[in-house]
């Protein structure tokens, strides 16, 4: 048995229309005192949009997890971190409850720490893939926490040919990497003091079956427990 939940587009629609993105997003991302070499602090004002309450707000470090802060705070102390490394830092606010709030446009500042430059960039962590339709495989990895940051990421694609990701964002989808093929993907990061390790990952993507899929049986959809939502099963 599957099951899945749909939200009426139209109202989905209708609803980001009524939120400007501009309104919703923090004010005045900054950089707060220069604490020490290891810490570094963000402040911002609160957004603009008053439809509904303020819920808390987020931030994160590096495409990391997102960690929440009180609703009433204006700064946050991010600590740990590498001497002479620069950091991508993102806030957004959450306006109403957990079940019909949405998350504010997201505000995104660079954090360079005090000290001696870090170097190139660690290997990455925790490489996953996902094999996606269209013969499409998307792969994914953690942002190191120690060595200098990446600038950029460079993709093993096949024995010599590496692709570039244009940008310091930690994923790639790339194709085609077709049925009953297993291909390794290595992953590095780069700055301007040269590359760094790599970290590599197999992939296979299994063969089509000749045999063609059952029809679906005792297909049904009821409400879900959200507006505009319906769950089917089957």
């Amino acid at each position: 048995m599957g099951a899945a939940s749909a939200v009426d587009p139209m109202a989905a629609a209708a609803m980001a229309a009524s939120r400007p993105p501009d309104e919703t997003a923090v004010v005045n991302l900054r950089e707060g005192i220069n604490l020490a070499d290891t810490f570094f602090d963000i402040r911002w004002d609160a957004p603009t949009y008053s439809a509904m309450p303020l819920r808390d707000y987020q931030v994160r470090v590096d495409w990391g997890s997102w960690t929440s802060i009180p609703a009433i705070a204006d700064s946050h102390t991010v600590g740990r971190r590498v001497p002479g490394r620069r950091y991508r830092v993102e806030v957004r606010a959450r306006f109403g409850d957990a079940d019909d709030g949405f998350n504010g446009k997201k505000s995104t500042i660079y954090i360079t720490t005090t000290g001696s430059a870090a170097g190139v960039p660690d290997a990455p962590q925790n490489l996953k893939s996902k094999l996606l339709g269209n013969d499409n495989v998307r792969l994914t990895w953690k942002v190191a926490d120690t060595g200098g940051e990446a600038r950029w990421w460079e993709i093993e694609i096949r024995s010599g040919t590496w692709v570039s990701t244009g940008g310091d964002r930690p994923r790639l989808t790339y194709g085609p990497h077709r049925a009953g093929v297993t291909r390794t993907y290595k992953v590095r990061g780069v700055n301007s003091h040269g590359t760094g390790p790599e970290t590599s990952i197999e992939v296979t993507r299994e063969p089509l079956s000749s045999t063609p899929p059952t029809r679906v049986q005792n297909f049904t959809w009821t409400a879900g427990s959200r507006n505009n939502e319906y769950v089917l099963s089957w």
